[in-house]
């Protein structure tokens, strides 16, 4: 069963609101209580509820005004507003739907009805987030690896125009470094495709430890690895580098221990290449791309060559 909402109550009598806590009390929610609209706007601010049942005539801020405020007030989340008044002629029903309530309630106000009509409210809330959770997923596979959920290369061609322009404004350079797995195709033949995406885990889990949050880490197709850190030059990018390497290299042979078990006997490790972008050399990204590319192969090759190109 889902777990019950919190319930804000705004009432300026103090006999009314303490009334109408209990109800809600014994409804089930777990409840706040404010009694004016200005404190209930305070609260509202401070703590996540989504829904309000809030008498129409207080003080400092009526009913009606809270509802305008909060329909105006840009949440991200939807507040169900459910308003109490004494008022039951249609135009004032009219009136406090077009100041944003959803739902009203006449007094004096019956247990039955309120919680029905709250339940009604819990419907709408719950499926408003049920919809944010559907576009925030969708938003991640857009923008992120299904696998590692690191960044994907579709989101860094958006972010990386950004961080150029940004970085010829200021004249900062920018470092990219480029790794790529090795024998990481000897992994999945020899000990499956469970193991490979497991050491692919592993890489992607170093790599976020050890780097900045400013750095953008992107998975950038199979077993390469893509790393962007602003403001940075080539020999802070070589220090970087050098820490990222020890990390790896050690989880890394802890992995290959494990592997050995189904097999698996060559070299487990990882090939880096950095390049340095400069808004004085007129470079495209893609030869600076290219050239952390080659950087890479090059070690790859020798395994212990130079690795900064």
């Amino acid at each position: 069963m889902a777990e019950r909402l919190r319930v804000l109550g705004v009432e300026d009598d103090p006999v009314s609101l303490k009334i109408l806590e209990r109800m809600l009390t014994k409804g089930g929610y777990e409840v706040d209580t404010a009694s004016d609209g200005q404190q209930a706007w305070d609260c509202l601010r401070k703590n996540p509820i989504q829904l309000a049942i809030s008498d129409w005539m207080m003080p400092r801020m009526s009913g009606l005004e809270l509802c305008q405020k909060i329909r105006a007030g840009g949440f991200s989340r939807y507040i169900y507003m459910v308003l109490v008044t004494s008022k039951d002629a249609k135009q004032d029903i009219i009136t406090a739907l077009n100041y944003g309530a959803d739902d009203y309630i006449t007094k004096p106000v019956e247990y039955a009805e309120l919680i029905a009509r709250l339940r009604v409210g819990e419907r709408v809330v719950r499926l408003e987030q049920e919809l944010q959770r559907e576009k925030e997923e969708a938003r991640l596979q857009a923008t992120h690896d299904a696998l590692t959920r690191l960044y994907n290369r579709r989101y860094f061609t958006e972010a990386v125009d950004f961080e150029l322009a940004r970085s010829k404004r200021y004249g900062h350079r920018i470092a990219f470094v480029m790794l790529d797995i090795d024998n990481f195709k000897a992994v999945n033949d020899t000990a499956g495709h469970n193991a490979g995406d497991s050491v692919l885990m592993i890489v992607a889990d170093m790599l976020m430890q050890g780097l900045r949050a400013s750095d953008l880490v992107v998975r950038y197709g199979g077993d390469e690895f893509l790393i962007m850190m602003v403001e940075t030059s080539g020999k802070d990018a070589r220090v970087v580098v050098s820490r990222l390497r020890k990390m790896v290299k050690a989880r890394l042979a802890e992995e290959q221990e494990r592997l050995a078990g189904f097999g698996f006997s060559k070299e487990l490790g990882v090939s880096w290449g950095v390049a340095v972008w400069s808004p004085n050399r007129h470079e495209t990204v893609e030869h600076v791309l290219a050239r952390a590319d080659a950087a890479m192969y090059r070690e790859k090759k020798t395994k212990g060559g130079k690795s900064v190109a």
